[in-house]
């Protein structure tokens, strides 16, 4: 994960506006962005670790173009740690899901970049990411909707981070059709 975090976070420009699904890969991600600079966040997740980049100057939130100064999300998930860094915080706004997931309002974002974790693709690029053949990982989420407004975003991108192998290295994530 840390590998792969350090990889990803090349991708990130300063200046960017990020978006990251929970998960081992992308917090890893996020603690190797701690050498950018004004970076913001609109995101359906809060985590320690987007606090802790907060706390080092890292997200500021000033180049966003929408939502300036704001750190905007749907919920948090996180230590006691974050609750207390969240309580009466200005910096913080937490809105519906129909707000924060919405393309048109994530696409105003300044390079937005939309960072989801895959769980296996097919060779025509299609991404499973909430569940495979009979057996469910998550419920419905917004990888979608971020991944429509962060191509639509002035400088933006979508990244899908999804490890090659599963089984211990025995079996590829990268199939011929999905659900086989």
């Amino acid at each position: 994960a840390e590998d792969i975090g350090r990889l990803i976070a090349r991708l990130i420009d300063d200046g960017s506006t990020i978006q990251f699904s929970p998960g081992t890969t992308p917090q890893a991600t996020l603690l190797a962005l701690a050498d950018k600079n004004d970076l913001g966040v609109h995101s359906n997740y809060l985590t320690d670790e987007i606090m802790h980049l907060v706390s080092r100057g890292v997200v500021t939130n000033r180049k966003k173009g929408f939502n300036e100064g704001k750190l905007v999300a749907s919920t948090a998930v996180g230590t006691e740690n974050l609750f207390e860094f969240i309580d009466n915080n200005p910096s913080i706004e937490f809105h519906p899901s129909d707000y924060v997931n919405d393309p048109s309002i994530i696409s105003r974002h300044n390079k937005m970049v939309s960072i989801s974790v895959g769980m296996a693709m097919d060779l025509t690029g299609q991404v499973a990411a909430d569940a495979l053949e009979l057996n469910h990982f998550s419920g419905v989420t917004g990888m979608l909707d971020f991944v429509r407004g962060a191509f639509q975003s002035n400088g933006g991108r979508s990244i899908i981070m999804l490890p090659a192998t599963a089984g211990g290295g025995r079996k590829s994530r990268i199939v011929p059709v999905l659900g086989d």
